[in-house]
Order: C-alpha cells, then sequence, then structure tokens
C-alpha cells in the first residue's frame, strides 16, 4: 500500500471526526429545537458527502 493514500485517508478519517465532534457540541451547546432544519440538512449533506469521499479513494 502507498504511504501517501494511508495519510490521505486519515486526514480524511481526521475531518469527518472533528466534524461530527463540533456537530455534537453544537447541538448539546444549543439544543434540537434552536438547530434550523436547513441548517441541520445541509451539515448532515456535508458530513455525509465527506464521509463518502473518505470512503471512495480505496
Amino acid at each position: 500500500m502507498n504511504l501517501n493514500i494511508l495519510k490521505e485517508e486519515f486526514v480524511y478519517m481526521k475531518l469527518t471526526l472533528i466534524f461530527s465532534y463540533v456537530l455534537l457540541l453544537f447541538v448539546l451547546r444549543y439544543g434540537f429545537h434552536i438547530l434550523n432544519d436547513q441548517v441541520t440538512l445541509l451539515l448532515l449533506i456535508g458530513g455525509l458527502a465527506l464521509f463518502g469521499f473518505s470512503n471512495r479513494k480505496k
């Protein structure tokens, strides 16, 4: 296996983890009722796209 591919996958994995952690902190801080539906949908789509992109490059 190429080392650069492994490093790139690790970076995307860290980005996905950071994204989900920040989203969790945001929800815990402000609660579910304050979050706008469109903003939540955008964040979920962005997170899923990042996760899918990191899984695609195998």
